[in-house]
């Protein structure tokens, strides 16, 4: 999958598993959707739960639940959210911009910066 693809570019030595449900959950844990997703797996993996879709205006990934262990600070999310946004602008496309959308933010500017770095609009829920 072009997601594995980003992640091999900087770990190649490492598995990345991707379980699609009702959102994609990535990690290098083996079991990537479980309660690990919400902060409490092992520091030493790294997860990331999100979704895209096109609500027929915008073009939207949701980022639901994140941890980055090891790997934060190094542009790792930033990577496979910019794969993510050019998938959903081949197979959902058109639209009239993209956002980021942040359901829980408790990053301290971590992700409004990544969608800064992204070219795209950010969003938290209120």
């Amino acid at each position: 999958s072009i997601i594995k693809d980003v992640f091999n570019k900087k770990y190649g030595y490492l598995n990345l598993y991707i379980k699609e449900s009702d959102y994609i959950y990535i990690s290098t844990d083996r079991n990537p959707e479980r309660l690990s997703m919400y902060g409490d797996g092992n520091p030493n993996h790294y997860y990331l739960a999100i979704s895209c879709y096109n609500d027929g205006e915008d073009l939207t990934v949701v980022a639901t639940n994140a941890s980055a262990g090891p790997f934060e600070g190094k542009g790792l999310t930033t990577d496979i959210l910019k794969a993510v946004f050019e998938i959903g602008e081949k197979k959902l496309g058109p639209y009239t911009r993209k956002v980021l959308y942040i359901d829980d933010d408790a990053s301290g500017g971590a992700w409004q910066s990544i969608a800064q770095k992204l070219g795209v609009d950010y969003e938290v829920k209120k």
